[in-house]
């Protein structure tokens, strides 16, 4: 398995349409804004792959300063629970080991029709690792949790990977909601 930096139309065909498909619509950035902020320079689209070129899931990353946020993350629903989310996430890990590395999860704070898809979700990152930071941020309408692999994280630092990659809409709605 590789990570592979997006370079042809399958390959973002591909990462589209398991975006769509993994993600609720109230958590999607408008895509075309997200391949624009690749072409600047600001957002990473990675392929995870088989070595052979099979698509296995996703990687979006926004990359600001000394920091890399991992966006979105998935696996095809057909290759989950075989070990490639943990060796993915291990890749990406190692990808932007030069960076604090750090992504979001839905709350698992707040009563919610999923509250046991996200407490699965949250188990598996901390079985690998991760730790949460104290406190919930407000995404998009939707609570989560901040997760590194235990380097600290501020709110306002974090807040700040919106505000300078993303213009206007999208880091005007990020707030902070309240600490653990």
């Amino acid at each position: 398995m590789v990570l592979n930096k997006v370079t042809t139309s399958e390959q973002m065909n591909n990462i589209h349409r398991l975006y769509l498909e993994a993600f609720p619509q109230v958590e999607r950035k408008p895509f075309d804004e997200m391949v624009k902020k690749a072409q600047e320079g600001k957002l990473e689209f990675v392929a995870i792959e088989e070595d052979n070129g099979e698509f296995i899931g996703l990687g979006i990353s926004i990359l600001y300063d000394k920091y890399a946020l991992l966006d979105y993350f998935a696996i095809e629903k057909a290759k989950r629970g075989m070990g490639y989310g943990r060796k993915a996430l291990m890749s990406f890990k190692e990808r932007y080991s030069d960076r604090l590395f750090l992504l979001e999860i839905e709350s698992t704070f707040d009563e919610c029709d999923n509250l046991q898809d996200r407490l699965r979700r949250k188990d598996f990152y901390l079985s690998c690792g991760m730790v949460c930071m104290p406190y919930i941020v407000n995404f998009l309408g939707t609570l989560m949790e901040v997760l590194t692999f235990g380097e600290s994280i501020t709110y306002e630092e974090h807040k700040s990977i919106y505000s300078n990659s993303f213009d206007g809409d999208i880091a005007k709605r990020i707030s902070f909601d309240r600490f653990l």
